[in-house]
């Protein structure tokens, strides 16, 4: 299989964080804690954790016996931090549960970027196709945390499986 720019996951991987950047970050104003980048979580008493925790394909025959697709399927989780000693209400984490649901509507289009070419160029877009796990995970001691996990899609191109 060839790598081209919409099989490098590495632009996948820019391009979701870049749209959790300018739309939770930016926008929203909330602490993201970047797979990868550090960040003090003892310095925040509320966060987002967003993580791809899995790849999935299947190849499709296109056109000619030459032409290929492949229908990728991204796992990507949410995970939703809230500390205990910096709250005054105890829904905080689904209040922001919504905020991060919003940009993650079924149907959504996130573009990907050619990262490997400076990211200004977008190759093609990825889809949130289902809501996979939307549940509050059990309180700690210290932490209220919400999980939400999306499957995301798109179609790269190839030469063969």
């Amino acid at each position: 299989m060839s790598i081209v720019g919409t099989a490098k996951v590495s632009n996948v991987k820019m391009s979701l964080d870049k749209y959790v950047k300018d739309n939770l970050g930016a926008t929203e104003n909330l602490k993201v804690d970047f797979e990868g980048v550090p960040f003090d979580n003892t310095a925040n008493t509320e966060w987002i954790q967003p993580r791809i925790l899995d790849f999935g394909s299947d190849y499709n025959r296109q056109g000619s016996s030459t032409e290929y697709a492949e229908s990728v399927d991204v796992f990507y989780n949410i995970n939703i931090f809230v500390k205990k000693s910096g709250v005054t209400v105890s829904h905080r984490h689904y209040a922001l549960r919504d905020i991060v649901a919003n940009y993650f509507k079924i149907g959504e289009d996130i573009d990907i970027k050619n990262y490997a070419e400076g990211g200004t160029t977008q190759i093609t877009n990825m889809r949130v196709r289902e809501l996979v796990t939307d549940s509050p995970i059990p309180e700690t001691n210290e932490y209220y945390q919400y999980s939400l996990a999306y499957n995301i899609n798109w179609t790269r191109m190839c030469t063969q499986p």
